[in-house]
């Protein structure tokens, strides 16, 4: 009786573990301009398991109604070492992710065609360290005839979700997360 509950039990930590394993693919798709839209498919086992999420200007502004709903009134700011291990984490996290592709096309243009060239000039090394990067293309465009914001981006991204687990483990478990955690109780 014991002996079979314990097979079952490493049974299912395995499975979960094999789960785990499996990459996990994000494609993303976002049009700016007249009619903005960000299409986002997850995929996980190798295609077999498709989540595929639409989201147009309505759900944007019905999402950011939520959060503000939601937002806590008088939460305490993390200490400065907590956003310093949260950048590491970040850093940890992305080393983990593959990126497969990333494009960008992207127009900008304001009232005053001084601030776009100030705007261009400041996006123009940006653009350039970003299409330095493997399999990554921008392109930015500035308009100069009035405001505007146009564009398409896209991009597939993967990663394993075992690989992120102990950068985001040693997070929680580090003393100045728990320490401001339980200080919020």
């Amino acid at each position: 009786m014991l002996e079979g509950l314990l097979w079952t039990v490493l049974g299912l930590i395995g499975f979960t573990l094999a789960a785990l394993a499996v990459p996990v693919d994000v494609m993303a798709r976002l049009d700016l301009g007249a009619r903005t839209r960000l299409t986002l498919r997850i995929a996980w086992l190798f295609g077999l398991v498709q989540v595929r999420r639409e989201m147009g200007p309505q759900e944007a502004a019905a999402l950011e109604k939520t959060k503000k709903r939601t937002e806590k009134r008088g939460a305490r700011l993390p200490h400065l070492t907590i956003i310093r291990r949260g950048f590491r984490l970040l850093g940890e996290l992305l080393n983990r992710v593959r990126i497969r592709r990333a494009e960008l096309d992207l127009s900008i243009g304001t009232n005053d065609p001084a601030a776009t060239g100030e705007f261009a000039g400041f996006a123009a090394p940006i653009v350039a360290l970003a299409n330095a990067l493997p399999r990554t293309r921008v392109t930015f465009t500035p308009a100069f005839g009035g405001a505007m914001l146009e564009g398409a981006g896209e991009g597939e991204i993967r990663f394993v979700p075992l690989t992120l687990l102990p950068p985001m483990i040693r997070f929680a478990l580090s003393p100045e997360v728990r320490r401001w955690l339980f200080a919020r109780r």
